[in-house]
């Protein structure tokens, strides 16, 4: 019976920034489809109000501008919304401190049970701290950060 061999540490590393690279890619026609229904929000750190953003559709912003730096806010939202599920998902950085998610990594990372359904997103700031957590995927050049995903709630549900 032969051991399997186990992985090197540079053989590791290659293997989660391959895996990150690939969380992260969606083709264009897949993202105009998924930013139809999925729209991000930006929640005001005083008030706690949530708000809609004025976002372009052009691919360029939707691929390359960080929505949450200068976010340009629209209205606040007026339906009822409630949480659904919050996950982990990944976003290219060029180092600790400047965290710059893009509209197209998080339509990436959508579950697929919400897929096609209309939701809001948004993310959470990750701890530029150099915490451990952050440590294992900067040294690839990404940030891990949370995205809760929102739906409107129907007349009878809680």
């Amino acid at each position: 019976m032969s051991k399997a061999r186990s992985l090197s540490d540079e053989e590791r590393a290659s293997e989660t920034e391959d895996f990150l690279k690939r969380r992260i890619l969606i083709n264009d026609s897949e993202l105009r489809a998924r930013f139809r229904n999925a729209k991000p929000l930006y929640r005001d750190k005083k008030t706690t109000q949530l708000y809609l953003l004025k976002i372009s559709e052009s691919l360029t912003t939707l691929r390359k501008q960080a929505f949450t730096w200068k976010p340009e806010l629209s209205n606040p939202v007026a339906e009822p919304i409630e949480a659904i599920m919050t996950i982990d998902t990944y976003h290219t950085s060029p180092g600790l401190v400047f965290f710059k998610p893009t509209i197209a990594e998080i339509l990436a990372q959508i579950p697929d049970s919400l897929l096609g359904e209309k939701i809001y997103f948004e993310v959470r700031l990750p701890d530029l701290d150099g915490s451990a957590n952050n440590q294992k995927f900067i040294k690839f050049g990404f940030h891990n950060a949370k995205t809760t995903f929102y739906r409107v709630r129907h007349k009878g549900s809680r």
